[in-house]
């Protein structure tokens, strides 16, 4: 689900200890970090700040962002651009939690964080571009 303000932080943080990849999107990690992650340079600081806190890694997905979607992985004190490409046209809903049950599964197979990242990508873009190709097949979608 989504991250509120509303929700008590302190009680987020106990749990990032335990988490191996944290997955926000852009107003959580404003949220958790007081930084918005538009440049390279603001989740280098972000990811800094979150495992810190105690997280493994973090995902900066790259979906809402102008251009093809580049998702950025803070690991082990570096950034690692994960480069993808976009998928259908609007605001695509639920693709994080997708995203984020991928990398979980791939990291249980063994592979390791950026692999994990990587297959997890496409195979959400794989899946997507099924489900466009179904929602025109079926006249669903103009």
């Amino acid at each position: 689900g989504q991250l509120s303000e509303n929700q008590d932080l302190d009680s987020i943080g106990e749990l990032l200890p335990h988490v191996r990849c944290l997955t926000p999107n852009l107003d959580e990690t404003e949220i958790l970090t007081g930084i918005r992650p538009w440049s390279s340079e603001d989740m280098a600081r972000a990811g800094k700040i979150l495992c810190d806190r105690g997280a493994g890694a973090v995902l900066f997905k790259g979906g809402h962002r102008e251009g093809a979607p580049v998702d950025h992985l803070w690991d082990a004190g570096r950034l690692i651009s994960l480069p993808g490409e976009r998928v259908g046209k609007g605001n695509v809903r639920g693709t994080g939690c997708w995203l984020s049950t991928l990398i979980a599964g791939r990291l249980a197979w063994g592979d390791e964080l950026d692999s994990a990242c990587t297959q997890a990508a496409k195979i959400l873009r794989a899946r997507m571009m099924t489900a466009l190709s179904l929602a025109k097949d079926n006249a669903i979608m103009p």
